[in-house]
């Protein structure tokens, strides 16, 4: 049997009311050369039913069952399992164009380290996509610095990337990070490609509810997820020539966010202070070139004021 071109992996934790919209979008590829490997996160609805139904009408969908221990973790797990050339990775409460991987099929040459693209979100899952006539593909020769930019046509999240899996077999999704774990997981890939494609047109819709991560309000757990992923970009990335650029747009501003988001939602716990005292502190963040609010901010944490 001829091995898949390109591997789904799909963690999947109590999604029931959008899995099935999500594994039609799969179905509905008009590539086929393609495998789904699902990964039941210790889910207590009847997403488990579900997606052995599919695997019951379609021998690509490949179903594995792991106690609850969050996306980061199943994402591991179902990379290992992969056999494609390339690896994708999307939602379980989302969907994907059915010409993706046409597309994909179509652009991806043995130098091409990944493909990038556009999504759109919507609180409707009902969506369409058009079939892309034509549009302009653009070569983008140096990624880590384009995915750096502060405007960058790249997004963060995982979902708009179709990766080669010999660029991210040795990478792991960091577990300890709840939030914003995209965002580590890409910036690590990328500091080692060299070629990458990126087409403007949208093939993902993210579908916006109360439950899921990225519609979910703010917390604890996520600012101290964006601020986890400064300590480990520092601490990773501190001697590399790029590290200026790296911590002017990406580390600052997670940390602009956190502290907005912790006056927004009055979030005031110990560890969150003292994680972002000890960024201070060693530098992981260019405090001359954060504005005066947040400087006073940082100067009451290290005051001990709340």
């Amino acid at each position: 049997m001829t091995e898949p071109l390109i591997s789904i992996v799909i963690p999947v934790y109590n999604a029931e009311k959008y899995l099935r919209a999500c594994l039609d979008s799969v179905l509905a590829q008009t590539y086929k050369n393609w495998e789904a490997i699902c990964v039941n996160d210790g889910s207590s609805d009847n997403s488990a039913k579900i997606l052995e139904e599919y695997a019951a009408k379609d021998a690509r969908f490949h179903i594995i069952s792991q106690q609850n221990s969050g996306v980061s973790t199943a994402r591991n797990t179902g990379m290992r399992q992969t056999t494609g050339k390339y690896i994708y990775f999307m939602d379980a409460d989302d969907i994907v164009s059915p010409y993706l991987f046409e597309l994909a099929e179509k652009n991806l040459q043995n130098d091409i380290d990944c493909l990038c693209f556009d999504y759109l979100q919507s609180n409707d899952i009902n969506i369409t996509f058009d079939h892309p006539k034509q549009f302009n593909l653009e070569h983008i020769n140096h990624p880590l610095d384009e995915l750096l930019k502060y405007k960058s046509i790249i997004h963060h999240n995982l979902w708009t990337k179709i990766f080669r899996k010999d660029i991210i077999k040795k990478l792991k999704f960091e577990p300890t990070i709840c939030y914003g774990e995209d965002l580590y997981f890409n910036i690590q890939a990328f500091y080692l490609m060299k070629s990458v494609i990126y087409i403007p047109q949208k093939f993902y819709c993210n579908i916006k509810h109360s439950s899921s991560l990225t519609g979910s309000a703010f917390s604890t757990s996520k600012a101290l997820g964006f601020l986890t992923i400064n300590q480990k970009l520092f601490e990773q990335f501190k001697n590399e020539k790029f590290f200026p650029i790296l911590r002017k747009n990406i580390l600052n501003l997670n940390l602009k966010f956190v502290l907005k988001n912790m006056k927004k939602y009055k979030l005031n716990n110990a560890d969150l202070y003292k994680k972002i005292q000890e960024l201070k502190n060693c530098g992981a963040v260019n405090y001359q070139r954060l504005p005066l609010k947040i400087k006073l901010n940082l100067w009451l944490i290290g005051k001990g004021h709340k």
